[in-house]
């Protein structure tokens, strides 16, 4: 009985022992237990960047959307339109806010130009 009871004690020890090895072997090498922390991208990043800025073109309507289309080629989409049937056709000046990546002009005045 006794040689039982001691086989199973050194078979526990040698268990704790391989145990604290592979878990100190884990922390040392950062994982599997620690994944990488990344750090948080910053709140600017999250949401592309906005520019205040005033485009010339000419307005165009399509499906329900109002678009500038400027004098080198570039279309973008204007947003908070204020004007019922708007100058569509009439070259103007359109002052807000712009995203680049997603070609969306967040209005604030428009101003109709005499060509």
């Amino acid at each position: 009985m006794r040689s039982m009871r001691s086989s199973i004690r050194r078979d526990l020890l040698f268990g704790v022992i391989l145990s604290a090895l592979v878990f100190v072997s884990a922390l040392a090498r950062g994982g599997p237990f620690l994944a990488a922390k990344k750090p948080a991208p910053p709140a600017a990043a999250a949401h592309p960047a906005l520019e205040a800025t005033t485009l010339t073109g000419t307005v165009t309507g399509n499906g329900g959307k109002v678009y500038l289309n400027d004098h080198a080629g570039n279309i973008y989409q204007l947003d908070n339109v204020r004007f019922a049937g708007g100058p569509e056709g009439q070259y103007v000046s359109v002052t807000g806010e712009l995203n680049r990546q997603a070609r969306l002009m967040h209005v604030e005045r428009i101003v109709p130009i005499d060509a």
